[in-house]
Formats: C-alpha cells, sequence, structure tokens
C-alpha cells in the first residue's frame, strides 16, 4: 500500500512541476503529512484475519473472536499456541478469527 502511495506522491510532483500559477500544488512537507494520515486510516481499518491465513506475532495483542462469536482482547502466545486474555484462555483451535489492536490516539482532546 506505502508503494502505491509513493507512487501517487510522485504524480503529484510531476503535476506540481508542471503546474501554472493558477493551480498551486502541496510542498513536499504537505504530501509526507498526507501520507501519515492516509497510512494512520488505512491501519485503524485493519481487516479480521482468518486462523486459517495467518497467527499474529508472538506476544502481540490483538481482538480474536471464538467458535461461539465470543470476542475479546488478548495476547497471543505463540509457543503454547493459545490466545490469553485477562479472565480466558483459548488455543489456536478453538479462533476463527483475529485483528491488531489500533494505534492509539496521537492527539489528546
Amino acid at each position: 500500500m506505502r508503494d502505491l502511495l509513493l507512487k501517487i506522491i510522485t504524480e503529484i510532483r510531476h503535476d506540481r512541476n508542471t503546474a501554472t500559477n493558477d493551480r498551486p500544488f502541496p510542498s513536499d512537507a504537505d504530501l509526507r503529512l498526507a501520507l501519515a494520515a492516509i497510512e494512520d486510516k488505512l491501519n485503524d481499518c485493519a481487516p479480521w484475519v482468518s486462523v486459517e491465513d495467518a497467527f499474529p506475532c508472538d506476544l502481540e495483542f490483538v481482538v480474536m473472536v471464538t467458535k461461539d462469536r465470543y470476542w475479546g482482547i488478548a495476547k497471543y502466545h505463540a509457543d503454547a499456541k493459545v490466545f490469553v486474555g485477562n479472565d480466558f484462555q483459548f488455543e489456536n483451535n478453538y479462533i476463527t478469527h483475529w485483528m491488531p489492536l489500533p494505534k492509539p490516539p496521537t492527539k489528546n482532546p
């Protein structure tokens, strides 16, 4: 995804270099800020991952869903092949999907 965004920025830079005075384009700094904002939004929209496709990294906190549709925040322990939450523990074969936690906010209210 990042490669696609960088390609778009390259095209914008090319357009900016051929722009007229009545059609200003953003600076490189503005383009970098826009890229960072887009990446943050994409990270916030992370899709559910099936355990048939992949498992989280060792000790990664995730939101997970069981076969009974119970969901919770858990830490994945790759060596033991379990998802451990505050008051539960499920083995890999009982989980259907998981999702990375979103990044924390960057601004205070």
